[in-house]
This record gives C-alpha cells, structure tokens and sequence, in this order.
C-alpha cells in the first residue's frame, strides 16, 4: 500500500520588500546620507560666495592699560570715495582711567583725539590730520571702566597734502597708522602721559 503525502498549499499572500525592516533601514540610512550631502553642499556654497565680501582690515597695538586699534571696513576703495578710519582706545586693565587731551580735532564735526598718518607704498608722506587739519585747543576728558573703549572715526576724502592745492590720492597701495597725542591718563590717582602708535595698515585705491 503506497502513502502518498498531500502538499500543503503555499500562503496565497505575498511577502513584500517594502516591508522588510531591513529595506526601511536601509531607505532611511539613504535618506539621511542625502540630506547630509546637501547640507555639506550648501556651507561650501556660503563659504564660497562669503569670500568675495570685503575683508575687514585691523592693525592693533597693546601697552598697559591700553589696546589701541585702526581699522578700515575694507582693503580697497574707489578713487575719489571716502575712506573711514576708526581708531579704538580699549582700557584693559581692571581699574577705571581717566584719559584727558589737552586738545582734539574735529572729523565730519565729531570728536577726533587721534592722529592719523596716511604714506604710500614708498613710505611718502601723504597726508596727516595733525599737519593738515587745526585742532581745538580745550580740555576733553573720557572716563573708561575696564573693558570699555573710546572709538572715533576720522574719514579721509583721499586728498593729498600737497601745495598749493590738494589733489587726489593717485592710485595704488597706501599705508594708514593711527597715533595718541596729548593723551594724559589718570588712574587710582597717578597721572601720566601716554603716547601710542597702531601698526600701519595697507589698502589700495584703484
């Protein structure tokens, strides 16, 4: 007597890939590795095109109680255009100072108690708001707390202090330093005159 064994049929339903949690996890690793590519590609777009915005130009000299800074927003200017030069008195030391200037000067009708040497790349002199400009004869004092600056912008309309008229600034490379000048500073009741000197800074007019 022969047996013979009855196959049972197969499910009638199907198995789909699509809900195989290893096809999910896959998918989504996919995904996030997407988002990861375009994420990188968009700070490199940024980093780009941020690199064609103008360089701010800095040049800072620091002797105690001071940091004293020149600074332009950027390295090359139009022929003809101004040019604002900010000058910054940073007391960091952690006492209060008295600064008093016997004198100053007035740029664009704001307070100016610095100096300002502009030479060209062959170390000429161009122009200089002490030989150029007259200064107030008074007394100005500004009290600065620690960490506190003093900051004041001396713009340059690129004349060149040259007689009898003052013509325009030629083209090319210039160097441009800030300068204290009868600066007194008084602190915890010991007074003493100081005299500071930035770094030149470089730019260019074309």
């Amino acid at each position: 007597m022969v047996l013979s064994r009855r196959r049972k049929p197969f499910p009638s339903e199907c198995v789909s890939l699509i809900d195989s949690p290893k096809v999910s996890f896959l998918r989504i690793h996919r995904t996030a590795l997407l988002i990861s590519v375009l994420l990188i590609a968009s700070v490199a777009v940024s980093i780009y095109f941020g690199s064609f915005k103008p360089k701010a130009t800095r040049a800072t000299t620091i002797s105690w109680p001071f940091e004293f800074s020149i600074s332009i927003d950027k390295d090359s200017f139009q022929q003809g255009g101004e040019i604002p030069i900010n000058l910054t008195l940073m007391n960091i030391s952690n006492r209060t100072i008295t600064v008093t200037w016997s004198d100053f000067f007035l740029s664009e009708s704001k307070f100016l108690p610095f100096d300002v040497l502009v030479t060209d790349s062959n170390d000429t002199y161009i122009y200089q708001v002490s030989k150029v400009q007259g200064h107030l004869a008074s007394f100005e004092s500004r009290t600065l707390e620690p960490d506190a600056q003093l900051v004041a912008t001396f713009v340059w309309h690129q004349w060149a202090d040259r007689r009898p008229q003052r013509p325009l600034a030629q083209k090319g490379t210039y160097y441009v330093k800030g300068l204290t000048r009868n600066m007194e500073v008084s602190m915890e009741g010991v007074k003493q005159t100081m005299q500071l000197q930035t770094p030149a800074m470089s730019f260019t007019i074309e």
